[in-house]
């Protein structure tokens, strides 16, 4: 990942706590088919004080998502499969 990419992830992250300070206790799930992005981002959450789940599919993603709970999710778009927009679809109709 390009590092402004990097370094525009980070600064938004570190944006929350000011922005609301109970998201840290919060779980925020990360969807990306790419293992050295998800690392990434999951450091970066943790180095702002987060808990993450990282997952590499939507598949897992709504495994994980009928068992927890999540507050926030970061998906890439392009997945192998189904994509972000299908996630985002499915997490839609999950909601009551």
């Amino acid at each position: 990942m390009p590092t402004t990419h990097c370094l525009l992830v980070e600064a938004a992250v570190r944006a929350f706590p000011a922005l609301h300070p109970h998201l840290n206790s919060e779980r925020i799930l990360i969807v990306e088919d790419e293992a050295p992005l998800r690392e990434v981002f999951q450091e970066i959450l943790a180095l702002a004080g987060f808990q993450s789940e990282a997952l590499e599919s939507v598949e897992e993603a709504l495994y994980y998502l009928r068992r927890n709970d999540c507050h926030l999710i970061l998906t890439d778009i392009r997945l192998p499969g189904l994509d972000g927009f299908d996630l985002l679809r499915h997490v839609g109709r999950m909601l009551p």
